[in-house]
């Protein structure tokens, strides 16, 4: 996975080549992957948060409005990001 922090493209290795995935991530300060290969995004320039979808590569915005979104940790055995 390659987040372009400045320009927001996301980048993941598919059958051994980086593609694009969908949206644009500016900012993107952490990454996470769940136990479904989703992965879980946020942007510390914009306080957004998305969930990718790995088949599809379509974002759904899960968090907006923070004043920063840095780092993060997922638990998924507490259903919490």
């Amino acid at each position: 996975m390659v987040a372009a922090f400045f320009k927001g493209n996301f980048l993941v290795t598919k059958n051994s080549v980086l593609t694009p995935l969908k949206g644009v991530f500016r900012g993107a300060d952490a990454v996470e992957q769940d136990s479904k290969s989703n992965y879980y995004v946020s942007s510390w320039v914009s306080g957004k948060v998305w969930k990718i979808d790995p088949k599809t590569a379509a974002s759904t915005l899960l968090i907006e409005g923070l004043s920063s979104a840095a780092d993060f940790y997922l638990e998924e055995d507490k259903d919490r990001l």
